[in-house]
């Protein structure tokens, strides 16, 4: 072939290039993850207020980082493991209680969801409910301990 036969397909070679690699639709493997962590205490995203027992729980008020939407962060762990220390905003439903009380979360189907305990064993558990129920974005946190270590604030009560 001619150089100037090369030289002339040059700009159609470069189209070609540079249309393959920003032109490709977004697929579920390309997507940013489900979930983000929380950033500290005080900025929006989880819910304002545990729910007790029995009680529905609140709507969520404020978020995480403004691009990212703020997961709504499940303890499953029992009363006194919660009273003595939990993510701030968490949701307490003890694990063995989710399979009666999941409908408590029915508004966040869609929504990320972390849940955690102590050891992520419990929320494991729990989470396979929600799952089972529908739910579509489900991440076991592990435990209060790691989940302080992704950046969350602990509360007590």
């Amino acid at each position: 072939m001619k150089c100037g036969s090369l030289i002339a397909l040059l700009p159609v070679l470069a189209l070609m290039a540079s249309g393959c690699s920003s032109q490709q639709p977004a697929t579920e493997e390309s997507a940013a993850p489900a979930v983000a962590p929380q950033s500290p205490a005080g900025t929006a995203g989880a819910p304002a207020a545990p729910a007790a027992p029995g009680e529905t729980a609140a709507a969520p008020e404020s978020a995480a980082p403004a691009s990212e939407a703020a997961p709504i962060i499940i303890d499953v762990r029992t009363q006194q493991e919660f009273d003595a220390g939990h993510v701030a905003n968490a949701i307490l439903i003890p694990y063995d209680q989710m399979e009666q009380r999941w409908q408590e979360l029915e508004r966040y189907r869609n929504q990320p969801v972390v849940l955690y305990c102590r050891s992520g064993r419990r929320s494991g558990i729990a989470l396979e409910v929600l799952k089972a129920r529908g739910f579509t974005q489900l991440e076991n946190g592990g435990g209060l301990n790691d989940m302080t270590a992704r950046g969350y604030q602990v509360a007590q009560d």
